[in-house]
């Protein structure tokens, strides 16, 4: 079944913005699953762009959202899920190059367009672009104090880039660890992070 369309939408289009929490609640993990107080809030404040796509019948078959930061200037690919209905037709990939193109053709102010992906998603979102930033990685869980491993990843507005700076990494991963998953400055978890940030770190084409 065709996507009929993408398009933005905001909390106050209240039964499709009920629909996506509800996708939402189903993809995610407690862990993984940032406070829909917080979505809600990001999006009605315009900090996220909330993307549904929708078939022929009007029904709703997934969403992304993008969170957009000009300083530093980078967006991350935060969130994509598919309605469990709708796995497995190619949904989840329409999403995924709509958000690809509007980081190049609406959102040019932004250098980088960043996702954490655990392994099976690394190679989905690899496959569409995506390189692997080559450094330990690790995410706060947002249900505990503990972390977990992810591949850091980026598509770049300058396709032959093999390398990031360490001072543009660590400013964007400050970034990320306290505007994204609200953590104090001086949190271990951040700390640990910063402290295995290379003077550069590659970028790899994943999967290898």
């Amino acid at each position: 079944m065709p996507v009929a369309s993408i398009k933005q939408i905001l909390p106050s289009d209240k039964a499709l913005w009920q629909a996506v929490l509800t996708i939402y609640r189903a993809a995610f993990p407690d862990w993984e699953r940032e406070p829909e107080s917080t979505v809600t809030e990001r999006a009605t404040a315009g900090r996220y762009a909330v993307y549904c796509a929708t078939n022929e019948h009007a029904e709703l078959v997934g969403f992304y959202i993008l969170d957009i930061n000009l300083t530093p200037n980078y967006a991350t690919f935060c969130f994509l899920a598919v309605a469990e209905r709708y796995r497995g037709q190619g949904y989840g990939t329409k999403l995924c190059c709509d958000a690809i193109s509007r980081f190049h053709n609406e959102y040019k102010k932004t250098a980088w367009l960043l996702i954490e992906a655990e392994d099976r998603q690394a190679l989905f979102y690899g496959k569409h672009g995506f390189k692997k930033i080559d450094i330990p990685y690790q995410i706060p869980m947002f249900d505990s104090l503990d972390v977990t491993p992810m591949h850091l990843m980026l598509i770049s507005t300058s396709p032959n880039q093999t390398h990031i700076p360490g001072d543009c990494l660590m400013e964007l991963i400050q970034h990320i660890f306290i505007t994204g998953y609200q953590l104090n400055a001086n949190d271990a978890r951040k700390q640990q992070q910063i402290a295995l940030i290379p003077k550069q770190a590659q970028l790899l084409s994943w999967p290898q």
